[in-house]
């Protein structure tokens, strides 16, 4: 959302004048500046899980995935996908950011993505489990 703001970028080579050029570019801008929509997103149904869970279960049946990666995707799609209802929703981006932070703790919280972290730190290697 920050980003939004400007609606061009400037290159200042000389930084005894960033300070007047970023004045300048700001002025330019405050005569009919309108701040950016809040952005909204439309998460599809809860069948969409059951999709997505047959995909990762054919995916470790075939030596794709293992059971732990279906973990991972089935709590990241916990996030983009309504687990409430059938019907699509409309969430904001602040709802969003809480969705990916409750599914984060819930996967740190799990032995496998210990393991996973756990491995990464100590050897540099990622372990699949």
């Amino acid at each position: 959302l920050q980003y939004a703001l400007l609606d061009r970028d400037e290159v200042v080579m000389n930084r005894d004048k960033l300070i007047t050029t970023a004045v300048r570019a700001i002025a330019d801008m405050r005569d009919g500046y309108r701040p950016p929509a809040i952005p909204t997103f439309t998460l599809p149904g809860r069948g969409l899980l059951d999709q997505m869970s047959a995909f990762m279960d054919k995916g470790i049946t075939d030596g794709l995935f293992f059971p732990h990666d279906k973990t991972v995707a089935m709590e990241i799609a916990t996030i983009v996908v309504n687990t409430q209802g059938d019907d699509p929703i409309e969430v904001t981006e602040q709802e969003m950011f809480a969705r990916e932070r409750t599914a984060f703790i819930a996967l740190a919280k799990t032995p496998q993505t210990l393991a996973r972290i756990t491995s990464m730190l100590d050897t540099g290697n990622v372990i699949r489990n």
